[in-house]
């Protein structure tokens, strides 16, 4: 629980400072995925999709 706590604050800070930090959101991405695959938890589903949303739009701007 405190591990998707903290991988939660660490993807909320990367996506709203995804300008600023496009490497730490790519990073970010990879360690959602690795967490995910680590421990499988419906809540890992809602980081995944937050993570993705935020690369893809990375990827617009």
């Amino acid at each position: 629980m405190l591990k998707g706590v903290i991988v939660f604050v660490f993807d909320y800070l990367f996506w709203t400072c995804d300008t600023l930090l496009l490497h730490h959101a790519q990073l970010s991405l990879f360690f959602i995925v690795f967490f995910f695959f680590f421990s499988l938890h419906p809540v890992k589903i809602f980081h995944l999709f937050v993570v993705l949303f935020s690369f893809f739009h990375l990827l617009l701007t």
